[in-house]
């Protein structure tokens, strides 16, 4: 993750918050890099999602956590941990929080 405050904007809606440069870790290798943007809406629904440069235009996709468990056989102890990994947005919300995204200027 980048070492930088995010940048915040208020809307009627909602709270914004963007981190640039965000890379999203698949071990010890960056499984992708973007801007990581999360909008928090005034409803208790949030958007957690990753914008990205995608075969020369700009795409987003959400972030998503996934709990992993691991286990040979039922004698053996099963291994827990936590992934997160990138699903497609419809292309509604895709093209809403790219809107949202083009209001922070570079």
């Amino acid at each position: 993750m980048a070492n930088q405050s995010p940048e915040e904007k208020q809307l009627p809606d909602a709270r914004v918050s963007l981190i640039r440069g965000f890379k999203l870790m698949n071990g010890a290798q960056a499984a992708a890099e973007g801007d990581r943007m999360i909008v928090q809406q005034h409803t208790g629904h949030s958007d957690d999602c990753l914008i990205f440069q995608g075969n020369g235009e700009t795409r987003a996709k959400r972030l998503e956590m996934r709990m992993v468990i691991q286990t040979s056989s039922p004698a053996v102890p099963a291994t827990t941990g936590i992934a997160a990994g990138l699903v497609d947005l419809s292309p509604e919300d895709e093209k809403r929080l790219l809107a949202i995204y083009k209001m922070f200027s570079k």
